[in-house]
């Protein structure tokens, strides 16, 4: 089972990416605190319905100030 979700937002015409759960949360073995780019696996959502597991490129550093992209936390555990 996949806790994380990547629902469809037709009028943003982007995915939402949601880590609901302590469960959910991604964990990197290496490169983590400095990764621009990371792959995501989530739950595609369109329309409500489920579409099972698929990869999501994800934006980690914001390229225009060099910090977390909105939305992404970084830490040490």
């Amino acid at each position: 089972m996949v806790n994380t979700t990547a629902e469809w937002d037709p009028p943003t015409q982007e995915f939402v990416i949601n880590s609901p759960t302590e469960g959910a949360v991604k964990n990197w073995i290496s490169q983590g605190l400095t990764a621009e780019k990371a792959v995501c696996i989530a739950d595609l959502r369109v329309g409500g319905r489920s579409l099972g597991p698929h990869g999501f490129l994800i934006d980690m550093v914001s390229r225009a100030t060099g910090l977390p992209a909105p939305g992404i936390v970084t830490g040490r555990v």
